[in-house]
């Protein structure tokens, strides 16, 4: 029940996240609009009154907060709303893997484990394939985990254009947190490990089913000027582009 109950909870905030994303985008040409028109009209009164350039640009830079506070909330993007969705899912993923931490007994001080009452001995042989010892680390899954959040990332980054310069940065962090996931997975049980396989693969799976078109209108996402008419298509091209001509899958 937990688990049907995190999954929903989890797909439930993505959806959430890609309906604000599309909003986002549609209005603002809007706001691009509004502040146009508000520049001409501050540089008039600027002009009339002999406002210093500082005056000027502290007014005009309120003013566009204001345009932009106001149109979020009239169509309901407001970006804080993407802070929902973030706390929403690390609070499951911590909540399952403290939970998995404590059935193990790994590091009992940092998962509040009761070793006496918390431990479950079947974990020992609830594993599959190689990792049937849930309770013992395990070095190929941490590997998947990092393969899998790296794939992540370039995905999120292949778009139509080069990513600008604040975009990049973010793109170059998300690796390096993905290929550190190899070895503090490498450091947990394989309960651990394992889970955040699937959790990953989960995220994969979802950025996959979002990309379609008819699943993205069935569950009210608007159209957007980034969305893409044919995904797996546009996303091998951007990739291409984004390695210098190389064949990709």
């Amino acid at each position: 029940m937990h688990n049907n109950s995190s999954v929903h909870l989890r797909w439930t905030t993505s959806v959430l996240q890609q309906r604000v994303f599309a909003r986002i985008e549609n209005v603002q040409p809007k706001i691009n609009t509004y502040v146009e028109q508000t520049k001409q009209q501050l540089a008039l009164i600027a002009k009339s009154e002999n406002w210093s350039k500082a005056e000027h640009q502290t007014e005009f830079n309120n003013e566009v907060k204001d345009i932009v506070r106001a149109i979020h909330t009239r169509d309901k993007c407001r970006p804080i709303r993407l802070s929902y969705v973030f706390f929403a899912q690390a609070g499951i993923w911590v909540s399952i893997t403290t939970a998995l931490g404590q059935m193990t007994g790994w590091y009992p001080e940092l998962f509040s484990a009761e070793p006496d009452i918390d431990i479950l001995e079947s974990l020992s042989a609830g594993g599959m394939l190689w990792f049937s010892d849930l309770m013992q680390s395990d070095f190929i899954l941490p590997v998947m985990v990092g393969l899998v959040n790296l794939a992540l990332v370039e995905l999120w980054s292949a778009r139509r254009g080069p990513l600008e310069r604040m975009q990049n940065r973010f793109h170059n962090v998300g690796r390096v947190l993905a290929i550190g996931t190899m070895p503090l997975a490498a450091m947990m049980p394989s309960a651990i490990s394992f889970y955040w396989l699937v959790s990953s693969l989960f995220n994969l799976g979802q950025f996959a089913l979002l990309r379609n078109l008819w699943i993205r209108r069935s569950l009210g996402i608007q159209q957007s000027p980034s969305e893409m008419k044919h995904p797996l298509k546009e996303i091998k091209t951007a990739l291409r582009i984004k390695y210098g001509g190389k064949k990709v899958f």
